[in-house]
């Protein structure tokens, strides 16, 4: 109860221990649920403790447990995870929706985006003890918004992306503490995350910028959604145990089924803007669910390797931006890929 106060006084930084202690809750509701009561999922009790209990008290069967049962309690502290998690997204839709109806504010917003998953990229590398080129990743996104400010060729996109692979390498030479070792993992952090969201940055000043951001972020995230549906109703075979245990063929199969047919209501609602023939948003919208679920697999294999649950808690109840945007990074250029190849 100490806690309501918390988010509405400002004082979020409070309300962090909380947070923190309820994620440790799951292991051992899990088998409270079990043995308990035969269910899966988890539960809490009334009373807990430091170390995670979630039984109910008493001395195993002694007394009456009328006056000392209650078994809300994982659903009741949850709720402070669902409404960080609900006013994060509000704050996070309201600030897109001022930025992507002009161009400038809208290349700004990407770009300053990728930075911030760049900084988060280069403090989980540190935490490993791979000391990264930092300047250089926030130099590249830097100079790739201005050229694309700037509505610059192809050819000083490449030139810049080159001089820039040129510079990771050689940062092993400059600073001792970088090596070869932290050049390679700089050089890797050019590709991902900040390549794709140089890419971004240019589809967000193309004509179709809107109907590509649209095909890739809506088919992306009903894929998410309908994927975690589908594993939980249909779920029996693991897609990727050792990456993302929590993943099953059939929440794929699902996932993509219901992003095709984003993809056909997108189609519609063109009709009313920029037109676009139903094929091509049929087979975008189906390549764009396969490189979103790739994108988010990749991200997964790069936290199991860390060995980190979230890249950061820079958005509150949702993670990082990385955590947010590792799927658009593949869907979003795998869009634009698309139109393009339909000539669109």
């Amino acid at each position: 109860m100490n806690y309501w106060l918390a988010e509405p006084c400002n004082l979020s930084e409070l309300h962090e221990p909380l947070l923190t202690w309820i994620q440790t809750l799951p292991r051992n509701g899990r088998r409270t649920a079990r043995e308990f009561y035969g269910m899966d999922g988890w539960v809490a009790h009334h009373n807990s403790d430091i170390w995670g209990m979630t039984c109910p008290v008493g001395n195993l069967g002694d007394g009456d447990p009328q006056w000392a049962n209650w078994y809300m309690g994982a659903a009741w502290l949850c709720q402070h995870l669902w409404k960080q998690r609900v006013i994060s997204a509000v704050v996070l839709i309201a600030v897109c929706a001022a930025c992507f109806p002009f161009e400038i504010s809208r290349v700004l917003l990407v770009g300053v985006v990728g930075i911030l998953c760049a900084y988060e990229y280069l403090s989980n590398m540190k935490k490993i003890g791979i000391n990264c080129t930092g300047w250089v990743l926030y130099m590249y996104l830097a100079v790739e918004l201005f050229l694309t400010l700037t509505h610059s060729g192809l050819m000083a996109y490449i030139a810049w992306f080159t001089i820039a692979i040129y510079l990771a390498l050689f940062s092993g030479v400059l600073h001792h503490e970088v090596s070869g070792k932290g050049a390679l993992y700089t050089v890797a952090g050019l590709s991902y995350p900040c390549f794709p969201y140089a890419l971004m940055m240019i589809i967000s000043i193309r004509e179709r910028w809107l109907t590509t951001f649209a095909l890739g972020c809506l088919s992306c995230w009903t894929c998410d959604s309908f994927a975690l549906f589908g594993g939980m109703l249909f779920g029996k075979h693991k897609l990727a145990p050792a990456v993302s245990p929590k993943k099953t063929v059939e929440g794929c199969i699902c996932g993509t089924a219901f992003s095709v047919l984003a993809g056909v209501i997108i189609h519609f609602i063109s009709l009313q803007l920029q037109p676009i023939a139903l094929l091509p948003c049929v087979v975008t919208a189906f390549a764009c669910s396969i490189a979103g679920q790739v994108g988010d697999l990749a991200e997964s294999l790069l936290k199991r390797y860390i060995g980190v649950k979230d890249f950061s808690n820079l958005i509150p109840g949702h993670g990082g931006f990385f955590d947010r945007t590792d799927s658009l990074m593949f869907s979003v250029p795998t869009a634009y890929l698309c139109l393009y190849l339909f000539g669109l």
